[in-house]
C-alpha cells in the first residue's frame, strides 16, 4: 500500500484518515486493472477477464433464478434465455465498467499483438451482448457504447489483412443483440446509430465485418407506427441507406463479393418496409 493511516483511540478511523484510505485503495484498484491490461501475458489476461466477466454477470443478474447463457467461446450464438435483475442502485460501480475499460486498454496497447486482442474479445464480447439486453437502460447503454468504442479503436489502429476475418467477429455482437429481439427501441436505435458512425468513419476497413453488419440491420424492427409520419421514417432510414451507399462504393472486389448477397437481402428488407 502506498499510504499510511492512523487509528483513533478504540481502533476507529477518523474521517480524514478514512478518506485517505478510500482514496489510496481506489488508486490501487485502478492501478491493478491498468497493469493487468498492459502487463499480463495472454493466458493470465484471458483468465483475469473470464473471472471479471463472471463477477460482472453475477452482479447484473444476481436476482435471476437462472443466469444468462451465452457461449463464451462463440459470441455468435447467444442464448435467448437471458433474464434480468432488479434495479441496480449504483451503475457507476458496476464491474461492467471495469470489463469495458480493460478491453479498451488492451486495444490501445500497441505492444499487444492482434492475436491477444482476438482472444480477449472472444471472452468479453458475449458478456457485453448479455449486458446490452439488460432492462436497466444505463447498463444496456454502457454495453453498447463499450462495443462501439472497441470497434472504433480497432478499425482506426489495425487493418484487416487479406484472407483474415477478425472484423467479422468484431461486428457479430451487433447482429447477436438485434437477433435476440430482447433490446428495446432505444437500444436498437443506439446500435443502428453506432453502426452508421462506424461506417462513416472507417468504411474502407470494415472488410469481413460487412456481413454481420448487414445481418444486424436486417434484424432491425421497423414498427408500423413509425411509418405513419414521413419525416420520422426518413429520419430512421436515411442513415441506413448511407451504409448501403458506402458498401456499394467499395473498390475492394473481394470484400464486395463476400457480402453482396447480405447487402441485397438487407436492402430488400428496408425497401419493402415492415411486415414484408
Amino acid at each position: 500500500m502506498g499510504f499510511d493511516v492512523t487509528l483513533t483511540r478504540g481502533g476507529v478511523l477518523s474521517v480524514a484518515n478514512a478518506a485517505k484510505t478510500v482514496y489510496g485503495l481506489s488508486s490501487d484498484v485502478d492501478r491493478l486493472f491498468e497493469e493487468a491490461a498492459n502487463n499480463l501475458n495472454l493466458q493470465a489476461l484471458v483468465s483475469f477477464l473470464q473471472q471479471l466477466c463472471r463477477a460482472s454477470q453475477a452482479q447484473l443478474f444476481e436476482n435471476s433464478q437462472s443466469s444468462p447463457s451465452i457461449t463464451m467461446t462463440n459470441p455468435t450464438m447467444p442464448s435467448k434465455s437471458i433474464s434480468t435483475a432488479g434495479k441496480l442502485s449504483n451503475v457507476t460501480s458496476l464491474h461492467l465498467y471495469r470489463v469495458a475499460d480493460v478491453m479498451l486498454k488492451c486495444v490501445r496497447d500497441d505492444g499487444r499483438p492482434l492475436l491477444h486482442v482476438m482472444q480477449v474479445w472472444g471472452v468479453v464480447a458475449p458478456h457485453l451482448v448479455e449486458a446490452a439486453c439488460h432492462k436497466e437502460r444505463q447498463v444496456s447503454k454502457k454495453a453498447v457504447a463499450a462495443i462501439h468504442d472497441v470497434l472504433t479503436e480497432l478499425l482506426s489502429r489495425k487493418t484487416e489483412l487479406p484472407h483474415f476475418n477478425f472484423h467479422e467477429s468484431l461486428f457479430k455482437p451487433f447482429e447477436s443483440m438485434l437477433c435476440l429481439e430482447l433490446c428495446d427501441d432505444d437500444v436498437q436505435d443506439q446500435i443502428v446509430s453506432s453502426i452508421c458512425e462506424l461506417v462513416e468513419a472507417s468504411a474502407s476497413n470494415i472488410k469481413s465485418g460487412w456481413r454481420p453488419l448487414f445481418g444486424a440491420l436486417r434484424a432491425v424492427r421497423v414498427h408500423k407506427q413509425r411509418i405513419t409520419d414521413d419525416d420520422r421514417i426518413q429520419h430512421h432510414t436515411a442513415p441506413v441507406f448511407d451504409v448501403f451507399e458506402a458498401f456499394l462504393n467499395t473498390d475492394n472486389v473481394f470484400v464486395f463479393a463476400n457480402a453482396a448477397i447480405d447487402c441485397i437481402l438487407c436492402l430488400l428488407k428496408f425497401v419493402r418496409g415492415p411486415g414484408q
